[in-house]
C-alpha cells in the first residue's frame, strides 16, 4: 500500500506583530502660573495739617487782674512820657529868658539833627545865644579864629562880653572843635548862682579850672556823674544830652500835647523811643 502522503504540516500562522504601543503623548509642562506683581504699598496720606487755633477775643468786660491770654506778635513801640522837672536853675532867670518859651535850634540843610554826634563850642554858644533875655547890643568879635559874619559869630562875641565864655588862649576860640564835658558844665554854670556846695569825684579835683562850674551843674541836676561817680571833664557829650541839659536848666518839662498842632516832627533821624525826644520836640517849637 502507498504510504500516505504525509499531510503537510501546517504552517504557523505568522504571529502578528505586535502593534507598537503608541508613545504616550507627553503631557504638557503646565505653564507656570505668573507670579502675581506685588501690590505697590499705599502712599502714606499726607498729614492733614492743624487749623489754627482761633484767637482768643478780649472779653467787653476785661478782668484787671487777668491778663490776656495772646498778645499781638508786634507790640506798638512806648513812647516814655516826659518826667517833670522842678523850676529852672537859680539864678538863670537874670540873662535867661525863662519865663518864655524860646525855640533854640533849627533844622539843618539836611533835615536832621544828629543827636549822637557832639556838639562844636561854636554851635553851643549859639543855641545859648538864643535863650538870652538881652542880648548886648554892640559885643565885639575878640577872636582872631571866628571870622567876622560867620554864622556863629555874634553869639560867641555876645557871650564872651557877658563873661559866659572865654577862649582857649592866643586870642583863639576854637570855635568848630567839639565841646567837653568841663567846658559844657562851665558855660551853663556862668548862667546860673554858683553852688557853694564840695563834691568828690575820682577824675576831678578841686584845683580843676572847672571844679566849681561842675559842682554847680551837677547840684543843679542838669549833668550828671557816671555809675562809678566819675565825671570825665575831657569827654564830649552829646548833641541830645546837651539839649536835655540846657531844658533842665531852664525848668522846662516837654508837654506832648502842645505838639499836636505841629504836623510833623522837623527832625527825621528822632523817633519817639529816643530817650531825648521831648526835649529835642520842646527845644524847637515855640510854643
Amino acid at each position: 500500500e502507498p504510504e500516505p502522503e504525509p499531510e503537510p504540516e501546517p504552517e504557523p500562522e505568522p504571529e502578528p506583530e505586535p502593534e507598537p504601543e503608541p508613545e504616550p503623548e507627553p503631557e504638557p509642562e503646565p505653564e507656570p502660573e505668573p507670579e502675581p506683581e506685588p501690590e505697590p504699598e499705599p502712599e502714606p496720606e499726607p498729614e492733614p495739617e492743624p487749623e489754627p487755633e482761633p484767637q482768643p477775643r478780649p472779653d467787653r468786660d476785661p478782668k484787671p487782674d487777668r491778663e490776656p491770654e495772646s498778645r499781638p506778635e508786634t507790640e506798638p513801640e512806648t513812647v516814655p512820657e516826659p518826667e517833670p522837672r522842678p523850676v529852672h536853675a537859680d539864678g538863670a532867670e537874670r540873662l535867661l529868658a525863662v519865663e518864655q518859651h524860646l525855640p533854640y535850634i533849627t533844622v539843618s540843610t539836611d533835615g536832621l539833627f544828629h543827636p549822637t554826634q557832639a556838639p562844636t563850642r561854636a554851635e553851643i554858644c549859639v543855641m545859648l545865644f538864643r535863650l538870652l533875655r538881652e542880648p548886648p547890643a554892640h559885643a565885639v568879635n575878640s577872636y582872631v579864629d571866628v571870622p567876622d559874619g560867620a554864622w556863629y559869630e555874634p553869639a560867641i562875641s555876645a557871650l564872651t562880653e557877658l563873661g559866659i565864655v572865654q577862649g582857649t588862649g592866643n586870642g583863639c576860640f576854637q570855635p568848630e572843635v567839639p565841646i567837653t564835658r568841663a567846658e559844657f558844665a562851665a558855660m551853663t554854670a556862668r548862667l546860673c548862682t554858683a553852688s557853694a556846695s564840695r563834691l568828690d569825684f575820682p577824675d576831678l579835683s578841686p584845683d580843676h579850672w572847672a571844679y566849681t562850674h561842675v559842682v554847680t551843674a551837677c547840684k543843679g541836676d542838669w549833668l550828671y556823674t557816671d555809675e562809678s561817680g566819675a565825671f570825665r571833664p575831657d569827654d564830649t557829650l552829646t548833641r541830645g544830652e546837651a539839649v536835655q541839659s540846657i531844658n533842665i536848666l531852664l525848668g522846662r518839662t516837654p508837654d506832648p500835647d502842645s505838639f499836636s498842632a505841629v504836623m510833623s516832627f522837623p527832625f527825621t533821624d528822632i523817633s519817639p523811643g529816643d530817650p531825648w525826644y521831648f526835649d529835642i520836640w520842646d527845644a524847637a517849637m515855640p510854643l
